[in-house]
């Protein structure tokens, strides 16, 4: 498909935007557009199986997660907040399958795993 060998020269604006959109104190819509985004930009093969990009995007959608407690979003309702961690979940989930559908091993990034989402979450219910 020819539009999808132009947009495979943009990738590196694209994995910008997504840092940009899942950068800590960003607007709570502004980080769904940024999990949006990068599902979108993983089921369409614009990473093109390249591991590295894929990798990048993950850390990008994992690091909100990882620090799940901390991310309140202050200033918004609550449920403004939650409806912001459920769709950064959902955009994790929905990449973390489109990465294994690709075989791509990512085993070798920072981020711990990228398949244990009891482990992100389970210390918000644990501790309660």
């Amino acid at each position: 498909v020819p539009e999808l060998l132009l947009l495979e020269q943009y990738q590196a604006q694209f994995v910008a935007a997504l840092r940009a959109a899942l950068a800590p104190g960003v607007a709570p819509a502004l980080a769904v557009c940024g999990g949006t985004l990068a599902t979108s930009f993983l089921s369409a093969g614009l990473a093109a199986g390249d591991g590295a990009v894929m990798r990048r995007l993950m850390d990008l959608l994992v690091a909100p997660l990882e620090a799940w407690q901390g991310l309140l979003y202050e200033g918004f309702a609550e449920a403004v907040g939650v409806r912001a961690r459920v769709a950064l979940l959902q955009a994790h989930a929905q990449c973390a399958n489109l990465v294994s559908a690709f075989n791509v091993d990512t085993s070798s990034s920072s981020s711990s795993s990228y398949g244990g989402y009891a482990a992100i979450i389970g210390g918000v219910f644990g501790s309660d």
